[in-house]
């Protein structure tokens, strides 16, 4: 066996809300981290513990009643289990996280939205180099990454009979040198899921679902360069409560069959094409 390893991490954590005033407070925090970690990584024997504490820090003012805006900071530290040239586990990741952003109800506080931005400097994070060792694993190596971003989130109902959840994220990766790294993460991406019932008739539920991503690439160690184009996959369903325990669901993944790669990263595989599923779920 190439490689073996026994882990063990154990988290105490705790945060307390302060008051400042009428609109204002504050939310401070901390997480201890205790990380073990022993056995074998090819040809090398290792036994190691390390500890850690995060500190977390907010505030929140509420501009009125259905309007609140949010900033934090926040500590990172991220065990990591891959190894570089010479067979060493990678130490743990370890940078700062920021974000602030605005929080919204509307339709009489049936509807939720998120404005966040975002930024996250994080050192020593496991990159793959494109080279491989003598047993054929991946070669890593302690990158800092800087990761930028915007994200849209919308939760919540919009009618008496519609459900929706929406979100959209905008990112941007810098890693060495600040040139763009990572290039198999989607830097643009979006979820919906739109769900309702019948008007007159609530045991009929039917809603669509999807997501949609931009095109992502990734560079071979021989140079070759492998690309994704942007996509989306659609899915649909349809329910019936025909009886208080028994209900009847269609489910139609894929619908518009969209021919895909799921991941660029490592060997990615094809995903599933345009397929349905029947499911009577009976409770006695």
């Amino acid at each position: 066996q190439s490689a073996e390893l026994d882990q063990d991490l154990k988290r105490v954590f705790g945060a307390t809300r302060i008051s400042l005033g009428e609109r204002l407070n504050a939310i401070v925090g901390a997480n201890y981290a205790r990380y073990r970690r022993d056995g074998k990584s090819y040809a090398l024997t290792f036994d190691q513990t390390t500890s850690h504490t995060s500190p977390y820090a907010g505030l929140t003012f509420d501009f009125t009643d259905r309007v609140l805006g949010y900033v934090s900071y926040s500590d990172i530290y991220q065990p990591q289990d891959q190894s570089d040239a010479d067979n060493r586990l990678l130490d743990a990741s370890k940078g700062v996280n920021y974000e602030a952003g605005i929080k919204a109800e509307w339709l009489d506080q049936r509807l939720l939205t998120t404005l966040a931005v975002f930024r996250a400097d994080q050192q020593g994070l496991a990159t793959p180099t494109g080279q491989y060792n003598e047993y054929g694993q991946t070669i890593y190596a302690p990158v800092d990454v800087e990761s930028t971003g915007v994200e849209l989130e919308a939760v919540g109902r919009l009618s008496a009979n519609v459900d929706v959840v929406l979100g959209y994220t905008a990112l941007k990766l810098d890693g060495l040198a600040w040139d763009d790294t990572y290039p198999w993460v989607p830097r643009r991406s979006a979820n919906l899921i739109l769900s309702a019932r019948a008007p007159g008739y609530a045991a009929l539920s039917y809603g669509i679902g999807g997501r949609w991503q931009g095109a992502i690439s990734n560079t071979e160690s021989i140079g070759f360069t492998v690309r994704q184009d942007s996509y989306a996959v659609l899915n649909a369903f349809m329910g019936w409560e025909f009886l208080d325990n028994a209900s009847l669901r269609l489910n139609v993944n894929n619908v518009f069959n969209e021919k895909y790669i799921s991941t660029l990263r490592y060997s990615g595989f094809y995903g599933a094409p345009a397929n349905y599923s029947v499911t009577l779920d009976w409770r006695f």
